[in-house]
C-alpha cells in the first residue's frame, strides 16, 4: 500500500514539477489549431433545397394486374413509376452534374465532375416523400446556387426523359394505329369478297332446312308405307286361307222342267213324252262366285304391295341421295361457318386491337402536353445563401486540441521522469 502511494505521490509531483511544461504543450496545441482554424483552412458553406416528389398515378399504374396485350402496351406507353430513390441517383448522374456546371461557368479543366459530385449530397427525409439537396462549398453564394441549379435541373431532365419516352411511345403506337386499320381494311374486305361467293351460309341453310323438311316427310311416307304393306300382306294371307276352303265351282242338280231350252231340245231328239222326264235328274257345274271374289281380291292386293314396294324402293333410293345431299350440305355449311367465324373473330381482335392502340395514343398525346418533371418534383424550400459556416468548427477544434496538448504534455513530463528515475537507480 506504501509503494503505491508513494508511486502516486511521486506521480503528482511529477506533474506538478512539469505544469510549465504540460501548459506550454497545451498552448501551442491550441495555437496551432487556432491558426489553421481562423488563418489558414477556408470556411466551408453548406446549403439546402428541398424538393418533393409527388407520384402520378397514370391508368397503367392502377391496373397493376392488367396482363395479355394491353398490359405489354401499358409497359410501353405509359410513364413507370418512379421512386425517391431513383430520382435521388438521377440527380448525380454526369449528364445531370455536366448541365449544372455548364449553367455556373465551371471550368471542365479546373474541376471534374467527379469533384463537383463530391460537394452535393442528396438524401431522402426519413418517413417522407422529400428529397434533400445539401451542397458544401467555400463560397456560400456558390453552395446555395448549386443547389438551386441543380433542383431545376433535375426537374429539367426529369421532363426531358419523360418526353423522350413519350414521343417514342407515340411513334410506336401511330404505327400500331396504322398497322391495325390496315389490317381491319383486309380482314373487312375478305369478309365481303367471301359472302359474295356462292353457296353463301344462308343459301346452305335455306336448303338444309328444306331438305330436313323433304326428308322428314318422305320418312313419314315410308313408315305409312310399312304400316299400310303390312296391313296388306296380312289381307293377302287372310283371302289365301279362305281360298283353299272355298271351290271355285259349284255342283247343281236339277230336273229338265228347271230349264225350258233343255227340256224341250230333250223332248225333241228323244221323241218321248212329258211324263218320261219326270223322273230324270240333271248335274251341272257353275262357277262359284265367292271365290272369283276372294280371287278378285287377292290379285287387287298383290298388286297393292307391289305398288307399295315399289314406291317404299324409290322413297328409300330418294332417302339416301336426300341424305347424302344433307351431308355434303352441312360439311359445306360448317365450312363456311367455320370461315365466317375465323374472320369475324380476327376483325374483332382487330378491331380491339385498333380501339386500345388508339386510346393509348390519345392518352400519350395528352400526357406529352404536360411536363412531367414538374408534375412529379416540386422544388418547396429552395436553397439560400448560409451566412455561418458549418466547418471548420473552430472552438471544437480549439477545444479538442487543448485535451490533446494537455494530454501530449502529461505524457511528456511522466515520461522525463520515468527516465530520471531509471537512470538514478543505475
Amino acid at each position: 500500500m506504501e509503494e503505491e502511494e508513494i508511486s502516486l505521490r511521486e506521480l503528482i509531483e511529477a506533474l506538478l514539477k512539469g505544469k510549465w511544461v504540460i501548459v506550454s504543450i497545451t498552448v501551442v496545441a491550441v495555437l496551432l489549431v487556432g491558426l489553421y482554424s481562423f488563418c489558414i483552412v477556408a470556411p466551408t458553406y453548406e446549403s439546402k433545397a428541398i424538393i418533393a416528389v409527388n407520384k402520378i398515378n397514370s391508368a397503367g399504374n392502377q391496373n397493376k394486374e392488367m396482363e395479355g396485350l394491353e398490359g405489354l402496351v401499358d409497359s410501353i406507353a405509359v410513364m413507370p413509376q418512379i421512386n425517391v430513390q431513383s430520382y435521388a441517383s438521377q440527380a448525380k448522374t454526369p449528364v445531370v452534374i455536366r448541365k449544372v456546371m455548364e449553367r455556373l461557368g465551371v471550368n471542365f479543366e479546373e474541376v471534374s465532375i467527379a469533384g463537383f459530385t463530391n460537394k452535393i449530397n442528396i438524401a431522402n427525409i426519413k418517413d417522407t416523400e422529400l428529397l434533400e439537396i445539401t451542397v458544401k462549398d467555400s463560397d456560400p453564394k456558390k453552395a446555395a446556387e448549386i443547389a438551386n441549379v441543380l433542383s431545376e435541373e433535375l426537374v429539367e431532365f426529369v421532363s426531358a426523359t419523360s418526353n423522350k419516352r413519350t414521343i417514342k411511345s407515340l411513334s410506336f403506337l401511330e404505327e400500331q394505329v396504322n398497322n391495325e386499320q390496315t389490317k381491319l381494311g383486309d380482314y373487312t374486305e375478305e369478309m365481303k369478297q367471301f359472302l359474295k361467293e356462292p353457296e353463301s351460309v344462308a343459301e346452305l341453310e335455306s336448303e338444309l332446312e328444306t331438305s330436313l323438311r323433304l326428308l322428314s316427310s318422305y320418312q313419314e311416307r315410308k313408315g305409312n308405307l310399312e304400316v299400310e304393306s303390312k296391313k296388306v300382306k296380312a289381307t293377302i294371307t287372310a283371302l289365301e286361307t279362305q281360298l283353299v276352303d272355298v271351290p271355285d265351282k259349284l255342283e247343281l242338280d236339277k230336273n229338265l222342267f228347271d230349264d225350258p231350252a233343255l227340256y224341250e231340245l230333250y223332248v225333241a231328239n228323244e221323241g218321248k213324252s212329258i211324263s218320261s222326264a219326270v223322273g230324270l235328274k240333271l248335274k251341272s257345274e257353275v262357277t262359284n262366285p265367292i271365290y272369283y271374289g276372294l280371287k278378285s281380291q287377292l290379285e287387287g292386293n298383290k298388286v297393292s304391295i307391289e305398288s307399295i314396294n315399289a314406291e317404299r324402293t324409290s322413297l328409300e333410293s330418294e332417302i339416301l341421295q336426300l341424305s347424302n345431299n344433307i351431308k355434303d350440305v352441312q360439311v359445306k355449311l360448317a365450312d363456311k361457318s367455320l370461315n365466317i367465324e375465323e374472320l369475324q373473330r380476327k376483325i374483332d381482335i382487330v378491331k380491339q386491337n385498333h380501339n386500345m392502340f388508339n386510346k393509348k395514343y390519345i392518352e400519350s398525346k395528352l400526357a406529352e402536353t404536360i411536363k412531367t418533371g414538374e408534375t412529379a418534383l416540386m422544388v418547396v424550400s429552395p436553397a439560400y445563401q448560409p451566412t455561418t459556416p458549418v466547418a471548420p468548427r473552430k472552438m471544437m477544434n480549439m477545444a479538442i486540441a487543448a485535451v490533446l496538448g494537455l494530454m501530449l504534455g502529461a505524457f511528456v513530463v511522466l515520461f522525463k521522469a520515468y527516465w530520471a528515475s531509471s537512470a538514478s537507480e543505475r
